[in-house]
């Protein structure tokens, strides 16, 4: 298949990552909207999770601009042709290292926020999670590499020159290992969780979808295409980076607003129960009628002309009696001689 111009690949790329960007407001709102709700969750992870995510939707909007300033230079400010090409080809431009920065910047902030899903998922296991914890850490020394070695290239130097090329390939490897271990922890958990032997249609393919959401794997999956067309050295692979930048952003997104969608589910769930239990251990079952209650159809409304009563009491004194009717106490004379005290119905 024919490669793309590089000038063709970055209009495609600045599209696809301003559209993306364009989801990731609406997840990062529903995030937001979910994290800061009252919850039994810490306040202080909360935050945290709040103060990360806003840092991603940063990147990914600083990613849009910076993708639109450099098209909008190469094809206004240079007027297109062999003008454009030729800054599109020179990869120390300051445009195009900040948008590669971005690129390793969100990437390590994503894999970290799968591997936060990972430890959270089994149980906070720092045993099962402690060799990704190493990998992000190596990860963090490689991206620390990488930009040092791409603010210093030349000019008229390429991505795939060998000074950078190890350090960008080690990146993305270390990167992928770290999501295949996380995702693969993800996806067992939901998977030994959830119950396959449901007949309803539906249930098989949300359970799937919901491992692919939850897991991050639509994120590992970018990651190899990244790594597949950086070895082949062809010009697609950028519009895959613009993507993965975004991508970054929305799988832990979808993850977090998904957890917290469950742990809602859960202490509704866990309330429920508990009433349950009171109305158990109380001896009381109320769906069931007894001999000292009576139905609800036959309880009067309150708007009904029967309702209004008339309690009269005997005064001691004998002299008056209290009627009281709907709330208001008067003294009825007419009724002073009576010894007894009735309901009637007052029409």
């Amino acid at each position: 298949m024919r490669d793309l111009t590089l000038g063709a690949t970055s209009l495609v790329e600045s599209w696809v990552s301003s559209t993306l960007c364009g989801v990731n407001f609406v997840l990062y709102i529903l995030c937001l909207h979910a994290l800061l709700k009252r919850s039994d969750q810490s306040v202080g992870g909360r935050w945290l999770i709040v103060t990360v995510s806003t840092i991603q939707i940063l990147i990914c909007t600083s990613q849009s601009v910076v993708l639109l300033a450099r098209n909008m230079y190469a094809f206004v400010s240079l007027n297109g042709g062999e003008g454009a090409a030729e800054y599109f080809a020179d990869q120390a431009a300051a445009l195009h290292v900040a948008d590669q920065c971005l690129y390793t910047v969100n990437d390590w902030i994503g894999s970290g926020i799968l591997l936060w899903r990972a430890w959270a998922i089994n149980g906070r296991n720092w045993k099962l999670c402690s060799p990704l914890f190493v990998l992000w850490i190596l990860l963090f020394v490689t991206m620390v590499s990488a930009l040092d070695h791409l603010g210093r290239l030349r000019p008229g130097i390429a991505i795939f020159d060998p000074s950078l090329a190890g350090w960008i390939l080690a990146f993305t490897l270390i990167s992928l290992t770290l999501q295949v271990g996380a995702t693969a922890l993800i996806a067992w958990r939901i998977f030994s969780s959830v119950s396959w032997t449901n007949r309803q249609w539906w249930t098989r393919e949300w359970h799937a979808l919901r491992i692919v959401v939850e897991s991050g794997a639509m994120y590992g999956i970018l990651t190899v295409l990244s790594l597949v067309f950086f070895l082949l050295r062809v010009n697609f692979g950028a519009i895959n980076i613009g993507v993965l930048v975004q991508i970054s952003a929305t799988a832990p997104f979808l993850m977090i607003v998904r957890a917290q969608a469950h742990r809602r589910k859960e202490r509704k769930e866990h309330d429920l129960k508990l009433d349950r239990e009171r109305w158990t251990q109380s001896g009381i079952d109320f769906t069931k009628p007894t001999a000292h209650a009576s139905s609800l159809s036959s309880v009067v409304p309150p708007d009904s002309a029967r309702s209004r009563w008339t309690i009269e009491v005997q005064l001691e004194t004998g002299e008056n009696t209290l009627s009281t009717q709907d709330d208001d106490y008067k003294l009825d004379p007419t009724k002073s001689g009576r010894t007894h005290s009735y309901w009637s119905p007052n029409p």
